[in-house]
Parts: C-alpha cells; structure tokens; sequence
C-alpha cells in the first residue's frame, strides 16, 4: 500500500483489525443491509494480501526509521508489529472459517498459508528475545503490548481447535 495509506492506518489501533472482526461477527449474527457479505468477501481479500504486504512494509519502515539504532531494539519492534498483525489477522480469518462465513479462494488460502507461516516464525522469533532486557529499555507498556498482541495470537490459533473460545460454555 502507498505510505499515506500506512501512515494513516498506524493511527487506529491494531492496524485497523478489530474493525474487520467487527463486520464478520455482524454478519454471523444476520446482518445482511448495505451489501455486507461482498464487502466482507472483498475486505477478507484484502486482509490476504495485507498479510504479506504489511508484513514487508513493518520490515522496511521499522528499518529505515531506526537508522543508527541498537539493532535489536529494531527487531523488538518490528517483531511486535508482526506478532500483533498476524494475531488479529487470524483472528478475523479464523473467525470466519470456523463459522463458514465466506468461501475462501486457492489464491487466498495460498497467502493464508504463507502468512501462518510467517506468523509463527514471528513468534518463535519473539519467544527467543530477551524479554527482561525489552523491558528494562523500553518499558512495561512495550511489554503489555507484546502480551496483548500474543493474546490475539492465542484466541487465533484455538479458533480452529477443541478448546475454541467461541464454543465453550
């Protein structure tokens, strides 16, 4: 995307995501008016491609905005924007498979199978940084976010399994 799209959409929260679970749980609970199902199959198509796309655009922007910066606070970063990408990414891609709310493509299931791959090299790369160090230079808050981010990483990943969030009672 153009970086006056990238720029604006670091304004919302979670890059704009919670906004694309809302529409699928309203079209789970039967809301049909202004067209919602094409544009919640074109949204989901989007969000395909922002799996890949985002995910270079986080690299390249983290990199040249911490020129001359320690290293491994540049991956810290870039590596949060990840892991809280592709949770709520799945998040919503998840949602809709388990409740069969959109067909899905074999070019979109092709990205979605790039992009957990992805994912999950992000959270291994995250599990093996130095968390008390992160904290020590950056901060609780950086913390909480990462723990945030790995809370919608968790409900992504049990959306599809026995222990599905949605489905206990």
């Amino acid at each position: 995307a153009p970086s006056s799209f990238r720029t604006e959409i670091k304004k919302y929260s979670c890059f704009g995501l919670h906004t694309t679970y809302s529409y699928l749980v309203a079209l789970k609970q039967g809301y049909q008016l202004n067209d919602l199902q094409p544009r919640v199959r074109q949204m989901i198509d989007l969000l395909t491609y922002r799996l890949s796309g985002d995910s270079r655009a986080i690299l390249q922007e983290y990199s040249r905005e911490a020129a001359g910066t320690a290293p491994y606070l540049v991956e810290a970063f870039s590596t949060r924007a990840l892991v809280k990408l592709y949770g709520h990414a799945f998040e919503a891609i998840n949602y809709a498979r388990l409740h069969r709310l959109i067909p899905f493509s074999a070019a979109q299931e092709r990205r979605i199978a790039a992009g957990a791959q992805s994912m999950y090299e992000s959270l291994i790369k995250l599990r093996g940084m130095d968390w008390g160090l992160l904290r020590r230079s950056l901060g609780d808050k950086f913390i909480s976010d990462i723990v945030i981010a790995l809370g919608h990483n968790s409900r992504a990943l049990k959306l599809l399994t026995d222990q599905n969030p949605d489905t206990l009672t």
